[in-house]
């Protein structure tokens, strides 16, 4: 057996579970002398006390009775169980007048039992409670929620000095016992032994509760809390959510256990090591994962104020260091689910039906496939179409702020353009959609679409590689192009729908517009207006029919008039800060007339528009509509 003083016999604290005589290396006490000074005994076999003795001048033993060490120790100890048993560890020794009489019949003594009749105490060690009472370890269980590092399975309990998971729940045991003990089942032989013992764990441990846990309720129970360094295991409760510091900045956790830390030298102990575990981005899966992690706090002398602590729980948690973290939490929320109306998709009614039912579909319920290998064809892939500007990448957007679901956008160049490597990639951001269940958006993908041709054997893996990979991802896909003529064919038997976008009429421009002053009005009211002039400029034929301006088009030129108005009102020697700047139709018109001098300068190099462009190399046909109207 350890020595009681060992850092291997202690888990949480040195403080004794009941008054009891401690004695000093030089002083000597009776057995006779100490029961003088323990409490008065209880009733037979309701506990069992037990001394777990070091004996300094022969082999160790431990020495049960029903009583707190009297002075004679009973011959023949009583075997049955009893409610609860607490175990003490001590030092013993020979009794100076015995021992030289002793060491004469040492060969006597080798056969010979070791009891307490012939001993002195050096030093009292930790005490435990061992619960041999099922009734107690069921109502423990079910009473105790959460609170690792305490082992309450098996036939018997063992809890440790201070007693943790019993001070933490006290409250709740005074109550359990009181209203078992008026409950209408009280006449029934099982219901009494329930109370009975319940009742002896609460006799037992209320003067402990009196000498030591009130005081430290007392401590935190002040206006402004503290603590003394004794007493954090009481304040350092496992399982419950606190706050630490770590790395220099404050966030949550849960602390798992707290447990003293002794030099290894003198056996003395110097700090708490608190272990705690929290959520960290695990930037290889692409998920949030538990991280566990440890906190010392060196031993201090007196109280010490809780904000003071590296760690201490939520409730204590206040004032302005609480408001700033839920400040932080809730810009957070606003990036993540923020949205706006203009981004919502306003095309085709059998479009919006698609795109929503298949939407619904893959982010709630679990995919079914029509195909017979196992994880193949479970997700949807969707094509959008279309010329620049027109909203593809809105109607991702605004889908994933409707479902309120995240979305990961791609590019080519998050992408790889090898075949290896593009596999790789793509199974990454893969699995980080799958784990997320978030809306896959890979934007512009036309060179993984493009049509498989003989001599580019490069290309073809490339584009090979693509096609087999988005067959086994089991999400929800959006890929855009406005290059629809040259995907490759085996790409469209792959894909769940093809939704197209025809360039923007003049209805729909108007909607932009009036999109863009809505949200102006909104954030910069007070600071930038837009002339009732301007406004009505804004929805003649000259802006909305004869410039055809796409999306971005038309969000660029409402910018770059803006700063027009901003920079001359700036400029100006009577500018005024607290003055509201005013956006007239002169500012726009000088925008249109920019955008026009370049359009006819790029025309008279290639003597085509855009349109006609993306027709002659096989892109796409912007004017498809206007042809099946003629025929």
């Amino acid at each position: 057996m350890a020595p009681p003083d060992s850092p291997v016999n202690d888990p949480a604290s040195e403080k004794p579970d009941a008054p009891k005589t401690e004695a000093t290396e030089n002083e000597e006490v009776s057995p006779r002398e100490m029961a003088k000074e323990t409490e008065p005994p209880r009733k037979p076999s309701r506990i069992r006390y037990t001394a777990s003795c070091y004996n300094h001048d022969g082999q160790n033993f431990d020495h049960s009775q029903d009583e707190p060490f009297p002075s004679q120790v009973p011959r023949h100890v009583e075997t049955a169980k009893p409610i609860i048993e607490v175990i003490t560890s001590m030092e013993v020794m020979l009794n100076s007048d015995l021992k030289q009489s002793n060491e004469r019949n040492d060969e006597k003594r080798k056969d010979k039992k070791e009891t307490m009749d012939d001993k002195v105490i050096r030093h009292i060690g930790k005490s435990r409670i061992v619960i041999h009472s099922p009734y107690l370890s069921e109502l423990i269980r079910d009473t105790v929620d959460y609170y690792p590092g305490q082992n309450l399975t098996g036939e018997t309990v063992t809890i440790h000095e201070p007693y943790g998971v019993l001070m933490h729940h006290w409250e709740t045991l005074v109550h359990a016992h009181a209203s078992r003990e008026g409950s209408p089942e009280s006449n029934t032989n099982d219901h009494q032994t329930k109370v009975e013992h319940l009742g002896v764990l609460v006799d037992y441990l209320t003067p402990i509760v009196k000498s030591q846990l009130e005081p430290i309720q007392r401590r935190l129970g002040q206006e402004s809390p503290t603590t003394t360094w004794d007493d954090l295991w009481y304040l350092l409760r496992p399982g419950s959510q606190s706050y630490c510091k770590w790395q220099g900045q404050w966030m949550g956790c849960i602390i798992e256990e707290t447990m003293r830390t002794y030099d290894e030298d003198d056996g003395i102990p110097e700090r708490w090591t608190v272990t705690i575990w929290f959520l960290s981005m695990h930037w290889s899966y692409g998920t949030l994962v538990p991280v566990s992690h440890t906190i010392d706090i060196p031993k201090f002398e007196g109280e010490k104020k809780i904000g003071q602590l590296d760690i201490y729980p939520e409730q204590y948690f206040k004032g302005e260091r609480k408001k700033d973290f839920e400040t932080r939490g809730d810009q957070i929320c606003d990036i993540l689910w923020k949205g706006h109306k203009y981004a919502n998709y306003d095309g085709e009614l059998m479009s919006q039906k698609k795109m929503k039912a298949l939407a619904e579909r893959q982010m709630t319920t679990k995919p079914w496939s029509a195909d017979y290998i196992k994880n193949k064809g479970e997700g949807v892939v969707i094509l959008l179409h279309g010329p620049p500007g027109v909203g593809k990448t809105y109607t991702v957007e605004s889908i994933a702020m409707r479902k309120g679901q995240p979305m990961i956008s791609l590019t080519i160049s998050d992408l790889r353009t090898q075949a290896t490597s593009l596999e790789e990639e793509l199974t990454r951001w893969f699995k980080m959609a799958d784990r997320w269940r978030a809306i896959l958006l890979i934007d512009e993908c036309d060179i993984f679409l493009e049509r498989r041709e003989r001599k580019d054997i490069e290309r073809n893996a490339v584009v090979s590689a693509f096609l087999r990979k988005i067959e086994y991802f089991g999400g929800l896909l959006f890929l855009t192009t406005n290059r629809v003529g040259h995907i490759d064919d085996a790409f469209m038997s792959r894909v769940h729908a093809v939704i197209g976008f025809d360039p923007l009429d003049g209805p729909r421009r108007e909607k932009i517009w009036d999109s863009l002053l809505t949200k102006l009005n909104r954030e910069r009211k007070g600071a930038i207006r837009i002339s009732n002039v301007a406004k009505k400029f804004l929805r003649t034929p000259e802006v909305l029919e004869y410039t055809d301006w796409n999306g971005r088009e038309i969000r660029n030129a409402f910018q770059t008039a803006i700063a027009l108005a901003e920079y001359e009102a700036k400029s100006a020697s009577d500018y005024d800060p607290a003055q509201e700047i005013i956006v007239e139709a002169e500012h726009f018109k000088d925008v249109m007339a920019m955008n026009k001098s370049f359009r006819s300068y790029l025309y008279s190099i290639k003597d085509t528009d855009a349109s006609e462009r993306a027709k002659n190399i096989q892109w796409r046909n912007d004017k498809f509509d206007e042809a099946k109207k003629v025929n």
